[in-house]
């Protein structure tokens, strides 16, 4: 595995964040991906699923629309 190049490093420090394309393996990205839509009750291709609230949400705040999922465990 490498280390970050000058220019990634310099980037960061312009930036705050550094996107590292392939770090994650696709097939985890995806696996991921579809147990965030199920864990949220949300579909993918239907944007009116978006902004609902999930059920058995403790952490759901409101006013920024934001569910938080804390201790969640789930194999994807």
């Amino acid at each position: 595995m490498g280390v970050l190049t000058e220019a990634q490093r310099a980037q960061y420090e312009r930036d705050g964040y550094l996107l590292a394309s392939g770090l994650i393996p696709e097939d985890v990205a995806e696996r991921a991906e579809a147990a965030m839509w199920r864990i949220m009750g949300m579909t993918p291709d239907e944007p009116e699923t978006w902004d609902r609230k999930p059920e058995g949400v403790a952490g759901f705040q409101a006013a920024r629309g934001l569910s938080v999922f804390n201790g969640l465990r789930d194999r994807d």
